[in-house]
């Protein structure tokens, strides 16, 4: 799958968002979820994304947040609504649909390891 095909993915599943902010919210959104994964794990799942979701990957691995069982999904929320510029509701559909989608698009191994290392809370977002 390659980044025009993921992000008219996140479409079908959020025919609200702007096609024209689509792709950023993409990114933004994998590089928050990236956030809370170790940068071993990080380049696992990026060397089977697109390059500009890669990318996305690797700057928010670089900027690991210390693992917490305590992190809620409504913060990994705020962090997308404040980089994306999206509010309430619209903020956890796209957040959901590219989670969903990046399910689709990584190998079965590799989305249960990203599971398993994600904070409990988070770990929702990437269950089919």
């Amino acid at each position: 799958m390659d980044i025009e095909q993921f992000v008219n993915r996140v479409i079908e599943h959020c025919p609200d968002l702007d096609p024209a902010v689509a792709h950023d919210v993409c990114v933004i959104t994998t590089r928050t979820l990236c956030e809370y994964l170790t940068q071993d794990q990080t380049e696992r799942m990026a060397s089977q994304l697109p390059a500009a979701l890669a990318e996305g990957a690797r700057a928010g691995a670089a900027e690991q947040v210390a693992p917490s069982d305590r992190v809620k999904l409504d913060e990994f929320y705020d962090k997308i609504a404040s980089r994306a510029e999206t509010s309430g509701a619209a903020t956890e559909q796209v957040g959901r649909a590219v989670t969903q989608t990046l399910w689709e698009l990584l190998s079965a191994g590799e989305a249960v390891d990203v599971l398993f290392e994600l904070p409990p809370d988070l770990d929702r977002l990437m269950q089919p």
